[in-house]
Parts: C-alpha cells; sequence; structure tokens
C-alpha cells in the first residue's frame, strides 16, 4: 500500500512540475549577418536595434528591453490583447492587435537531435514560410511555457513558435530577405516577476501603431 501511495504522488509531482509555465527574465545577445541593405553593417544594426535583449516573462505577459537606439521596449499584455511598442525619445507608446500575423505557414521542420546551450538540451524547429523567410529555434524542454497563455500573441509568429514547441527558445535565428538575426541566450532567472513590470506608463500616451 505504501509503495503504491509513493508512485502516485511521484506522478503528481512529476505532473505538476510539468505544468509549471517558466516565468522570469532572460537576457539574450543578438547578432546580425547576411546583410542586404546597402550601406548597412553588423555594427550599425547591432547599435540601431540593439546587441542585448532584457526578456521577462510571466503568466502569458511579457516585456523586451532592447539597448539599442530605436525602441526602448515592447510589451505584450495577455488581458489586453494588444502589443506595445515604446520608440526612443517619443512619448506616445503605439500599439497593433496582436491576434494579426499575416504571413503565410509554407512547413514545419522538426529535428530531434540534442543541442547543448546554457547546460540545457534542446531540440530544434524550423518554421517557414511562404515568403522564404524562416525562424529557426533550439529550445528547452526543460523551460516548459504553456502557450495557451500566448494564444492571442500572433504578432511577429510568436504563438506559432510557442505552440509548437512549449518551451522557452535559447537560439533563436530570424532569416528575412533584408538580413539574418540571430538571438542566443546568455542567462536565465527563474523567479516571479511583479506584475506591475507589465504596466503601461501612466505619463505616456497610447495610440495605435501607424505601421
Amino acid at each position: 500500500m505504501k509503495q503504491i501511495l509513493l508512485i502516485i504522488f511521484i506522478i503528481i509531482n512529476v505532473s505538476n512540475l510539468k505544468s509549471q509555465t517558466f516565468n522570469g527574465k532572460i537576457i539574450y545577445e543578438s547578432d546580425y549577418s547576411n546583410i542586404k541593405i546597402d550601406g548597412l553593417t553588423n555594427s550599425d544594426l547591432k547599435t540601431a536595434m540593439g546587441s542585448i535583449e532584457e526578456f521577462f516573462v510571466h503568466m502569458g505577459n511579457h516585456l523586451t528591453i532592447s539597448n539599442g537606439t530605436i525602441m526602448d521596449w515592447v510589451l505584450y499584455r495577455k488581458e489586453a490583447s494588444k502589443v506595445y511598442f515604446k520608440m526612443k525619445d517619443e512619448k506616445n507608446v503605439h500599439f497593433k492587435d496582436s491576434n494579426i500575423f499575416k504571413k503565410k505557414l509554407y512547413k514545419i521542420e522538426y529535428y530531434y537531435e540534442n543541442f547543448k546551450f546554457l547546460d540545457y538540451d534542446c531540440k530544434k524547429i524550423v518554421i517557414h514560410f511562404g515568403d522564404n523567410t524562416k525562424i529557426t529555434s533550439y529550445y528547452a524542454p526543460k523551460l516548459y511555457v504553456d502557450s495557451k497563455l500566448f494564444k492571442k500573441d500572433k504578432y511577429d509568429g510568436f504563438y506559432l513558435l510557442f505552440s509548437k514547441t512549449n518551451s522557452i527558445s535559447l537560439k533563436t535565428i530570424y532569416e528575412s530577405k533584408e538580413y539574418t538575426k540571430t538571438v542566443i541566450a546568455r542567462e536565465i532567472v527563474k523567479q516571479n516577476i511583479s506584475m506591475k513590470k507589465f504596466n503601461l506608463p501612466k505619463e505616456l500616451d497610447v495610440i495605435k501603431a501607424p505601421w
């Protein structure tokens, strides 16, 4: 009887661990290559778009803070179903509907060999789109994410990627017609993030993005 109870206890605890979605902070480093924009270099893109990104996530909300000269941060608030953008030196916050993603999915490739990043075993997935762009992600299954929390965050393929991996990506490669952006995790901190972190600044006006 004791042995049966022990087995049940272990099963329940393993299930609970699996269901605990990742909350915390990840620091990513960005690099740019295959640049097809005349006059721009890797250094130019790092300066403008940022070389370091701080990614905060908690229960379906996420915030990315960049050290670039174009944008301060990008915020998704689950309750609003909007993505908010704060551009440098602007007194407004722009928003877009997070339910809209216009790219057409072409195919998805799964790779089941193991890759190592920050001592985490990772799997690889490549998502191809109809416009010949693609996203390659090396994701860590041990850093479980409940993708249902991001079901309304389709912007830029965010939910599409999470829905296929249910995990945090430790290396992501975005290949577009203009350049390739590679983002690699350098530090992972598991912690509960205060919901205040995802509040919009009261002193700034919120307007619809013109782009």
